[in-house]
């Protein structure tokens, strides 16, 4: 039973306070059709909404079941709703998207009820059969109240409320859809609001009037009422109502004609009395109430895809702007000291190792001889020299100076081979055992005298690879030299099998190069090794004899000490048929870099012949010669070492005289007041403990792109702040806006009884859905971004520095997968904040808003 007692509601609206109810009090039972009617504005829909735990009351209460309402926490209304009430909308309130089973189903959803439904049976006894998969807009208005009657009762509600049930439908579906109301009310309290007085009367077991937001009347069913029309021979009983039809009156206008005077007009009892309510009612019960997980995980799938489109443009969104992110942390946050060891050593010496440079080749630059001893002090290390004599394995082009030596190159490698040694290295059995343990010779001798070169297991595995002369430990040992360079006097063993043998698959497999692992090997596994102190002079004495080689002398090294002030770039020379004598033809490159200009093929305005003069060296004194030439012409390069064209009578001449040509007045970056820089820069990576490469490969090159990223970094830093503030923002304003392209479905589900949590906790999956999915994206497409943007910053560099005969063989930009955890972290962050918008969002809706805007 419910009691309503003095139930006042006051609002307030633009003229002042209005009286929507006034001290109404009336009992209802536990089953009957009670209608409510009376003019619109009369306060019914207000009473049906307060009853229905839709709308508040100002003073008053209603008991439930010993319960009063005004004491009820929200989710015990939200339990009230959910299990105790049906509601029948005026306009239906159905959902568009869901099938008519599904709307049925919403209610029983929202309990987690595990009694099974005959949903089936259920639209056969509503008239629907057949009809569970069609949509509500496939429905008459008379099909679509039935559903909504059908979602109200199979929860099995002790109360169902009926707001003009039949406002729009036709009389015929008005009588059907009362009648099913009415069996309904057998077993339920239906409440039916109502402005049709004959629907009332024909269909009601009690009415209750109301005028101005009072009750002028409350009559329940006369159960002694006779509402026939009857007649006999000497009387004739009227319905209660008083009514009768044209053919009853002609009827008892004929009967009374033809009595004798004795006839008896009686009117039968109204239908409807005024009583006091003493019907004995069952309590309403209150129940808890919970969502499944199951429906939770359904509804949140369900909004999803309502607006897929705009879900897909999310994602997409927060993974772009997410990997630019990760992009900008790495160039604000980044370490590159650290890619610098990463390039060179994937493990990296445990001691500091410092080279100094006796004939440099393209990995060592040049270090003043001062500043390699101050390090070398300093940290106490040894020192190793290293000289440029190198063996390659490839069949030599032939140039017009047949080459004992060659410059190795990062990309020759196939099957996982290199295909040219890194430069010999003078050094002792100390430093051998530092790079690879203990030392285990495979085959042959280490010797501490003569040309002979100690290689590692790897190298002479690359000599089997690519010389066919040559098939075992063995034969390489055996005193002969390599492509006429030097023998190798010892095969020492190490752990590069065991350390990179994935890399090494992968070249034999894929063919997938790794700047890393080339710099590595190049960096120890390919270089030739003596413990001859005097190499460098035993070396050149053995090749002055030899007719098959020459002895190519170095580009730097004599001019530490002389001339520290610079360093000098050596370049091959080729023949040009239209030179004579001494003239000579210069690439652009060095030519500018020698005048700075700005000479190209396409502009050469204002050139004219210039005379210089280059150095030469005579290889049997060991001195330099200056030598007068006439640049006539510029050209572009094919090479790094492609740097004059000489005429052939001038090579006949300096053959004759056994005097070598080298360009040595071109000047790299290595300036003199660079090298207290370079010195600060080693010392702070030793300091901080780093994996100190002892190659100075490109060390000018690296300086400057440190230097570079340097004058951006606290822009980055900043920008990434920024961009992460922005990925919040998304986030939470998606999640805003996820609330606001579903109110009506979310004050609906509210009116049904859904709970404010349940619906959090669908809308906070959404964005965890969204999340997972960004996140998912973004491993891959923040990799795609570092790898664009490593292309265009080397560019970039390369532009800035502006020497063109240099090469960027390391990662200017690279995936860190901390900054991937970070812009998780970010992302989670703002799906937990976005979590706090439906929360505050949901509990704004007001069901009753929603309700009325639709009706």
């Amino acid at each position: 039973m419910i009691q309503i007692k003095n139930i006042t509601k006051k609002y307030q609206d633009e003229v002042g306070n209005n009286v929507a109810l006034e001290n109404i009090s009336f009992n209802l039972p536990s089953k009957g059709m009670v209608f409510v009617v009376g003019k619109s504005g009369c306060g019914k829909t207000t009473l049906l909404n307060i009853l229905g735990g839709l709308d508040s009351f100002t003073s008053g209460d209603i008991i439930i079941n010993g319960q009063k309402m005004s004491s009820l926490s929200v989710k015990e209304l939200e339990d009230y709703r959910n299990h105790t009430v049906g509601f029948v909308f005026q306009d239906f309130c159905l959902i568009d998207r869901l099938s008519v089973k599904d709307n049925i189903k919403l209610s029983m959803e929202f309990q987690n009820s595990k009694e099974k439904v005959d949903y089936d049976g259920l639209l056969n006894k509503i008239g629907l059969r057949g009809f569970g998969k069609r949509k509500p807009k496939q429905l008459s208005a008379g099909q679509k109240q039935r559903v909504a009657i059908a979602r109200a009762i199979v929860k099995n509600p002790s109360l169902i409320l009926a707001d003009e049930p039949t406002g729009n439908v036709d009389a015929k579906t008005s009588s059907q859809i009362l009648d099913l109301l009415k069996d309904i009310s057998k077993e339920k309290l239906v409440v039916v609001i109502s402005h049709n007085l004959d629907e009332a009367y024909n269909y009601a077991d009690r009415i209750i009037e109301m005028s101005d937001g009072k009750v002028v009347s409350d009559k329940s069913l006369n159960k002694n009422q006779i509402d026939e029309f009857y007649i006999d021979e000497s009387k004739a009983i009227l319905p209660g109502n008083g009514q009768i039809n044209e053919e009853q009156l002609n009827i008892l206008n004929e009967t009374i004609n033809k009595s004798n005077g004795d006839f008896l007009l009686l009117q039968s009892e109204e239908k409807f009395i005024n009583k006091e309510f003493d019907e004995e009612s069952d309590n309403i019960q209150l129940k808890k109430v919970k969502m499944s997980n199951k429906a939770k995980i359904k509804y949140s799938t369900f909004f999803l895809k309502k607006k897929l489109l705009f879900n897909i443009f999310i994602v997409l969104l927060l993974t772009f702007v997410s990997s630019v992110f990760s992009l900008v942390q790495t160039l604000g946050f980044s370490n590159f000291n650290e890619e610098f060891s990463r390039m060179s050593y994937e493990e990296g010496y445990k001691e500091l190792q410092i080279h100094k440079v006796g004939d440099s080749n393209s990995y060592h630059s040049a270090i003043d001889e001062d500043v390699v001893n101050l390090l070398a002090e300093k940290h106490n290390v040894n020192q190793e020299f290293a000289y440029n004599i190198t063996i390659s394995l490839r069949t030599p082009e032939k140039f017009h100076i047949p080459y004992g030596v060659f410059v190795p190159s990062y990309t020759s490698i196939s099957d996982g081979y290199i295909a040219e040694s890194s430069g010999v290295v003078c050094t002792n059995t100390e430093n051998l055992e530092k790079r690879f343990g203990a030392v285990e010779v495979l085959s042959g001798e280490i010797k501490e005298d003569g040309i002979g070169v100690v290689i590692t297991d790897y190298f002479a595995d690359c000599i089997i690879n690519y010389l066919d002369e040559f098939s075992t430990y063995e034969d390489i040992t055996s005193g002969k030299r390599i492509n006429n360079t030097v023998p190798v006097d010892a095969i020492i063993k190490t752990d590069i099998y065991e350390r990179y043998s994935k890399q090494i698959n992968n070249y034999t497999k894929y063919g997938k190069k790794d700047n890393a692992f080339l710099n590595n090997i190049m960096s120890t596994y390919t270089y030739l090794f003596t413990l001859n102190e005097n190499y460098k002079q035993d070396y050149k004495d053995y090749f002055y004899g030899c007719e098959d080689s020459v002895y190519i002398f170095s580009r730097r090294a004599d001019l530490i000490g002389e001339n520290a002030e610079y360093s000098a770039v050596y370049g091959a020379g080729m023949f040009d048929n239209s030179l004579n004598g001494n003239e000579i033809k210069l690439s652009y490159t060095y030519y500018n870099t020698l005048f700075k200009t700005k000479f190209s093929s396409n502009n050469m305005k204002d050139f004219v012949p210039t005379k210089v003069t280059l150095k030469l060296v005579d290889t049997k004194s060991n001195n330099y010669i200056d030598q007068e030439f006439l640049v006539v012409d510029l050209f572009s390069r094919k090479s790094t070492y492609d740097v004059f064209r000489i005429s052939y009578d001038y090579y006949q001449e300096v053959m004759d005289n056994n005097v070598y040509s080298y360009v040595v007045a071109f000047f790299t970056d290595y300036s003199k007041e660079n090298q207290a820089n370079i010195y600060d820069f080693v010392s702070e990576l030793y300091n901080q403990d780093s994996k100190y490469v002892h190659r100075f490969s490109d060390f000018n090159l690296m300086y400057r792109t440190l230097e570079l990223f340097e004058i951006f970094k606290h822009v980055f830093g900043f920008l990434s702040y920024i961009l992460a503030f922005a990925i919040i923002m998304i986030i939470i304003l998606n999640s805003n806006a996820a609330i606001k392209q579903n109110v009506y479905e979310i004050g609906l589900m509210k009116a049904l009884g859904a709970k404010t949590k349940d619906l959090v906790v669908i809308f906070a999956l959404q964005m965890i859905v969204i999340s997972l999915c960004v996140c998912v994206c973004l491993y891959s497409f923040s990799q795609l971004v570092t790898y664009v943007a490593d292309i265009i910053l080397q560019k970039g560099i390369m532009a800035y520095i502006g020497n063109s005969s240099l090469t960027i063989d390391f990662k200017t930009v690279i995936f860190n997968v901390l900054f991937f955890i970070i812009n998780v972290a970010v992302i989670t962050l703002g799906t937990v904040l976005s979590v706090i918008v439906p929360i505050v969002a949901i509990r704004k809706i007001k069901p009753l808003k929603i309700i009325k805007t639709r009706n």
